[in-house]
C-alpha cells in the first residue's frame, strides 16, 4: 500500500463526525491553554484523560494532539504584537499553518523507515533509549538540572512503589485501596491542574498584577523584503524538523535556534523581523515532530508526549512500530486529523475567534470552583470504580505536592515523565538481563544501546560546561543550579 492510498485511509478515518469535533475542540482549548488563559497545556491533557476511555481511539489521540501543538498556537497568537506582523496580522497563522503541516508530512514520510529501524531494536536498545530520552528531558529542558534530575529519580521510585502495591507486596500496608495501586489520572489531574489551581488560588502578589502592554505600544516595523522572509522562514522550519526531536524542549530550542542565527546574519533593520519569523517556523516545526518518538519508537520524549503515551495505554493501543502495523488506521487518522487541525487552527487565528491576551478572560475565583468540581469528578472517573474516595484523595494529595515543587522551584513534568515511564523500563530491563543471563554486559555488547548510553553520559556532563549553562538561562530564562 503506497503512501496516498494509505493517507486516503488516514482522512477517511479521520473525517468523521465524531472525530472532527473531537478535533475542533482540542484545537479550541490548546489555543486557550497556550495564552495561559487560567489552565497550562499539562494542565488540560491532564483533566481530559478521564475522557478517554469513553472514546474510540482516534478521536481521543486527535483531541488530546491537537491540545498539544494547538497550545504552540495560543503562545504565536498572543505575543503577536511582540513578533513585529503589526499591519500583515495574518501572516503569523499562516506560517505556522505551513510549519505545521510540513512536520506532520515528515511524521508520514518517516514513518515506515522507523518503524522497520524500531522491530531491530532490542530490549536492551529499548531501556538505553528510554534513560536517554528521560536524562535528555531533564538536561535539555527548562529548571534546574540537578534538580530536574532528582525529580525525575524521585518519579521512578514512586512509580516502583506503586507497581508495587499494586501487586499486593509490603507497600500495600494491607489495604485494599493502595493494593490497585496508585492510579495514573488522578496523580496527573493533581499534580497539574489541582497544583496550579491552589497556586492561583493563594496569589503571591495580587496587589501588583505584572503589566500588560497596552495596544499601540509596539512601534512601527519596517517592511521586510519577500526573499528575506522566505529565507528566514526555511531555515527555521529546517531547525525544527530536526531540533523538534530531540528529548526535553526541543521545539522551543528550535524556536531560540533559529531566532539566534537570524540575529546574527542578518542587519539592524532586518534582524529582529527574521528572527521572529524563523522562531515561529522552528517553534511549530517541532511541536509536531515531537510526535516521531512516541508514535514511531515508543519513547515519549517530553511529559505532554508521556500523556499521550498513557493515553494510548488506556485504550489498550499499542505504541511504537506496532501502532503502524497493527492499527494503520489509527496512525494514519492521526496524522491526517493533524493536518486539518493545521487548516482549523489558521483560520481561527486568521479571523482572530480567539483574542490575544490584551483582552482578559474572566477572574479566576469564578473558574476556581468548577475547575475544582471537574478535578473532583475526573479524578474520581479515572480512577478504581470501586474507590472513588481514593483517586480523589490521591488527586489532593498530588496538588500539594505538585504546589510544593511550585514552590520550591522544581519542575514536575520530569516526575510525570518517569513515573510514566518506569514500568516500561523496568520491562525492558528485566528482559534483556533474562535474555542474556543475568549478564550486565549486553548493554556494552549492543551498539545501539552503547551508543545511546554514551551519549546520555555526554549529555549530563556537557551541561556541566559553563557555556551550556549560559545558553539554558538564554534559552529558558532560568539558572542552571536553583541557588544560582
Amino acid at each position: 500500500m503506497d503512501l496516498l492510498s494509505k493517507l486516503s485511509l488516514g482522512f477517511h478515518a479521520a473525517l468523521g463526525a465524531r472525530q472532527l469535533l473531537a478535533l475542533l475542540c482540542g484545537c479550541l482549548l490548546g489555543l486557550l491553554a497556550g495564552q495561559r488563559r487560567r489552565l497550562s497545556p499539562m494542565s488540560v491533557l491532564a483533566l481530559l484523560l478521564p475522557l478517554v476511555p469513553a472514546m474510540d481511539a482516534l478521536s481521543a489521540l486527535a483531541m488530546l494532539a491537537a491540545v498539544a501543538y494547538g497550545s504552540a498556537w495560543g503562545q504565536t497568537l498572543a505575543h503577536r504584537p511582540a513578533l513585529g506582523f503589526r499591519g500583515r496580522a495574518q501572516f503569523a497563522p499562516l506560517l505556522a499553518g505551513a510549519a505545521g503541516a510540513v512536520g506532520t508530512l515528515a511524521l508520514a514520510l518517516f514513518a515506515q523507515p522507523l518503524a522497520a529501524l524500531a522491530f531491530d531494536l532490542g530490549a536492551a536498545d529499548d531501556f538505553a533509549l528510554m534513560v536517554f530520552v528521560l536524562v535528555g528531558a531533564t538536561v535539555l529542558g527548562p529548571g534546574s538540572v540537578l534538580v530536574s534530575l532528582a525529580m525525575a529519580v524521585l518519579g521512578l521510585l514512586v512509580a516502583q512503589l506503586a507497581q508495587r502495591a499494586g501487586a499486593g507486596g509490603l507497600f500495600a500496608a494491607g489495604l485494599p485501596q493502595i493494593g490497585q495501586g496508585v492510579p495514573l489520572v488522578p496523580l496527573m489531574i493533581g499534580l497539574f491542574a489541582g497544583a496550579e489551581l491552589i497556586d492561583k488560588r493563594i496569589p503571591v502578589d495580587a496587589a501588583n498584577p505584572p503589566p500588560m502592554p497596552a495596544a499601540g505600544e509596539t512601534p512601527p516595523v519596517t517592511e521586510l523584503p519577500r526573499r528575506s522572509a522566505a529565507v528566514a522562514s526555511a531555515r527555521g522550519l529546517l531547525a525544527g524538523l530536526v531540533l523538534g526531536l530531540l528529548p526535553g524542549a526541543g521545539a522551543r530550542l528550535a524556536a531560540a535556534l533559529g531566532r539566534g542565527v537570524e540575529t546574527r546574519l542578518r542587519g539592524d533593520d532586518e534582524r529582529a523581523r527574521c528572527g521572529e519569523l524563523a522562531s515561529v517556523a522552528a517553534g511549530h516545526a517541532g511541536s509536531h515532530t515531537a510526535f516521531i518518538p512516541m508514535l514511531m519508537l515508543g519513547a515519549p520524549i517530553n511529559a505532554v508526549m508521556a500523556l499521550l503515551f498513557a493515553a494510548m495505554a488506556i485504550k489498550g493501543e499499542p505504541s511504537g512500530p506496532l501502532l503502524l502495523t497493527g492499527q494503520p488506521q489509527i496512525f494514519w487518522g492521526l496524522c491526517a486529523s493533524m493536518w486539518v487541525g493545521c487548516l482549523v487552527l489558521t483560520v481561527l487565528g486568521h479571523l482572530r475567534l480567539i483574542p490575544g491576551r490584551e483582552r482578559q478572560g474572566p477572574g479566576h475565583r469564578w473558574i476556581s470552583a468548577p475547575l475544582l468540581v471537574a478535578c473532583c469528578a475526573g479524578a474520581a472517573a479515572g480512577g478504581p470504580d470501586a474507590y472513588p474516595g481514593f483517586s480523589v484523595a490521591v488527586m489532593g494529595g498530588a496538588a500539594l505536592a505538585g504546589y510544593v515543587f511550585r514552590k520550591l522551584s522544581c519542575q514536575a513534568a520530569p516526575f510525570a515523565l518517569a513515573f510514566i515511564l518506569g514500568p516500561h523500563m523496568e520491562g525492558h530491563l528485566r528482559h534483556a538481563l533474562q535474555l542474556s543471563s543475568g549478564d550486565w554486559r549486553v548493554f556494552l555488547e549492543r551498539p545501539v544501546a552503547l551508543s545511546l548510553l554514551l551519549i546520555t553520559v555526554a549529555l549530563v556532563l556537557l551541561s556541566l560546561l559553563p557555556f551550556v549553562r549560559r545558553v539554558r538561562e538564554r534559552v529558558f530564562g532560568q539558572p542552571w543550579l536553583a541557588d544560582d
